[in-house]
């Protein structure tokens, strides 16, 4: 990094700090040029240079949520911020709702106001006042229906009453006052919540009795299970006619394959291993390969990901047929979701983490599992609506409790968070699971072969049963081993928590097998693909371990015909031949490229 780059980045960095900005947060923004432009034109029209970390959320929502085409509305957003004319995120939100619907018009001033609830202040105090009347109202009956009183409607009303409040002020206070009236939820309560009784003593102990047989033969009950649910032909993988010839109509390619990594993280030499795979398959046989971000969970997920991701595809070599997301497809799976409810393959569920877990490795089905298919539909739409707090509902598809694969004991389908998608914007509360998303969005991009590591072989049912369901087309599904390096970390999360313990400064650290990593060590992309092609592509296993040294031997075979030698004498001392003329000298020439002498030769002189 040049020195103005560092400047740039230390002026920046106390610029962001100064709104309140985390210092994890911080370092991944000073990577994004063109946001921290946007950031400081934002402070300077809103007249901020120091401010609270919620008026700082506020202006970094500005710069990165408002989308490409409304940016002449970036002035008078900054300046209600600045003036805390507008104070909170659900301001906001509706003044950048209402800009979206005027586009280039001119913005009439008293609407945008009437739309965003200028002037009207909404006091911790108002909020505390509001609940607690709402309570009382409602205290006959919460007392007497307790931990079985629907708290959905009222929730729902708390906000319609409080509407320019703050959500999370108006949550905390809704569980302070449950607390206060109802008290900790007792046994009695959840057995309630639960419509029925647990599970009798006796059989608790036998099934703790086989975890523990089980865990004794652990190796031999792993093999003989996973060789009932792993690499078999599914009788719903195939696709009518009707469906192959839609597929052929809306992408006319014999073979369509796709790249699709998760925006999470810097890419990998195992991702470019995946890359090289898809890419050639599909130029090998005329087709074509998209580039499709798998961005499902925006709280992991950033545009400087997605960037970055791009640029290294190029600097492998590779253009991708098209550039897509999977939260382009938010509606479709939307639309899909409401579909399965219809014919009752979903439900929307209240359990908790640790209670759907448990039930899933019993085999027990959720007290909600068989609720009406019209109380499934208005539940799953207030979801959408934003009516109920995090993990307090999700969606699950109905499959089978009792299949011995437990990626099939009705998986979650869509869970509620509150966090704005750094592709989609603001639009959705409700994120679509991965495996329910990959599988549909692979199905509407006319995917042929859907080609995906080994770890995803056990999801396989899961996939098909999905597209069987919708009656929509299936891909081809296989699997292949991960790419595993000696003497090297490779999983993002491990990575991460290098970042995060400052082992290391940045993903493009040199000892990293990164490819921002090895690009910064001077490696080329025509070493990297040549030792995709030398390991090649099999299923012999996760375990399978390639030593770092066919990495090395690709790229000095790579930067052997190209890179000059050079020598060097780091720390010199200076030597007087005593035998010798003063007058003596002699000179020695050597190929720059040992085996080609045509690139040239350096000459070395010999002298007293």
């Amino acid at each position: 990094m040049c020195i103005r780059d560092r400047l740039m980045n230390t002026d920046f960095g106390t610029l962001l700090a100064g709104i309140g900005l985390q210092k994890d947060f911080i370092a991944g923004t000073l990577k994004n040029k063109e946001l921290c432009e946007k950031i400081q034109k934002v402070m300077e029209l809103s007249k901020t240079k120091t401010c609270s970390k919620a008026k700082g959320a506020l202006i970094y929502k500005i710069a990165s949520k408002v989308p490409p085409g409304f940016e002449r509305h970036i002035d008078i957003l900054s300046q209600y911020v600045g003036s805390d004319k507008i104070a909170n995120d659900a301001q906001l939100e509706a003044a950048i709702a209402y800009i979206k619907t005027i586009g280039d018009a001119q913005i009439n001033i008293s609407e945008f106001e009437k739309s965003c609830g200028v002037g009207i202040i909404v006091t911790e105090e108002d909020i505390k006042k509001t609940i607690k009347a709402m309570f009382e109202e409602q205290k006959e009956l919460l007392l007497k229906e307790r931990y079985m009183f629907n708290f959905i409607p009222f929730i729902h009303a708390a906000r319609d009453k409080l509407k320019w409040g703050d959500g999370k002020k108006i949550m905390e206070e809704i569980e302070k006052n449950k607390l206060e009236y109802l008290g900790p939820m007792t046994k009695e309560d959840k057995d309630k919540k639960a419509k029925g009784k647990p599970a009798p003593k006796d059989e608790k102990i036998e099934v703790e009795d086989s975890k523990h047989k089980m865990s004794g033969e652990f190796s031999e009950y792993k093999k003989e299970r996973l060789s009932k649910i792993c690499a078999r032909d599914l009788s719903s993988s195939l696709n009518s006619k009707a469906l192959l010839e839609d597929r052929m109509k809306k992408v006319p390619y014999p073979v369509v394959t796709r790249f699709p990594p998760e925006p999470n993280g810097i890419l990998h030499i195992g991702h470019a291993k995946a890359m090289r795979y898809n890419f050639t398959l599909a130029e090998d046989y005329g087709g074509v390969c998209y580039l499709r971000y798998d961005d499902t969970n925006p709280e992991k997920e950033n545009i400087t990901f997605m960037k970055n991701i791009e640029n290294c595809v190029k600097w492998l070599g590779y253009k991708p047929w098209k550039i897509t997301h999977a939260s382009d497809n938010f509606q479709f799976l939307y639309d899909f979701a409401v579909e399965l409810i219809k014919k009752d393959k979903a439900f929307v569920c209240h359990q908790t983490k640790q209670e759907m877990s448990d039930c899933r490795a019993k085999c027990i089905p959720s007290p909600w599992r068989n609720r009406p298919i019209e109380e499934s539909l208005k539940l799953f739409e207030w979801m959408r609506q934003g009516r109920f707090t995090e993990k307090e509902a999700m969606l699950r598809l109905k499959i089978d409790m009792n299949d011995q694969n437990p990626c099939m004991r009705d998986p979650v389908a869509y869970r509620i968070k509150y966090v704005p998608h750094p592709h989609a914007g603001d639009k959705w509360c409700i994120y679509p699971m991965y495996d329910y998303t990959h599988c549909i969005c692979d199905s509407l991009e006319g995917i042929t072969h859907s080609c995906c590591s080994l770890e995803f072989e056990i999801r396989r049912d899961l996939y098909y049963w999905t597209l069987q369901a919708l009656d929509i087309y299936r891909p081809f599904v296989w699997e292949f081993s991960r790419l595993n390096i000696s003497n090297s970390v490779m999983s993002k999360r491990l990575l991460q928590s290098l970042l995060d313990d400052k082992f290391l400064k940045d993903w493009d650290d040199p000892r990293l097998f990164t490819l921002l990593g090895l690009k910064r060590r001077g490696v080329r992309p025509e070493a990297i693909n040549e030792f995709c092609d030398l390991v090649g592509v099999t299923r012999r296993g996760n375990e399978m371990m390639i030593s770092d040294n066919v990495l090395e031997y690709c790229i000095r075979k790579d930067l052997d015909p190209i890179v000059p030698r050079t020598m060097t004498v780091i720390d010199p001392l200076l030597v007087i031949l005593t035998n010798c003329p003063d007058e003596f000298e002699e000179s020695y020439e050597v190929n720059l490229i040992p085996k080609d002498p045509s690139k040239g030769k350096q000459v070395y002189k010999l002298c007293k």
